[in-house]
């Protein structure tokens, strides 16, 4: 048997951006932090900590404030 991880919230969050980016719901510009935090039922923290976790990894380009 696989051990498994617990997920930070914001892991959970990036994973599921992740997957909306890649199922392409997105096409170039996504939400904002205060609108996906609302969608995701979680903090504006979370979600820019998820968002910050993506540019990181390559999905998204940060286009500033």
């Amino acid at each position: 048997m696989r051990p498994f991880r617990l997920l930070s919230a914001a892991a959970q969050v990036a994973a599921r951006l992740r997957q909306e980016l890649f199922r392409g719901t997105w096409t170039s510009v996504l939400p904002g932090v205060s609108g996906l935090a609302a969608d995701l039922g979680v903090n504006h923290k979370t979600v820019e900590a998820a968002l910050r976790q993506l540019e990181q990894e390559g999905w998204l380009v940060s286009q500033g404030t």
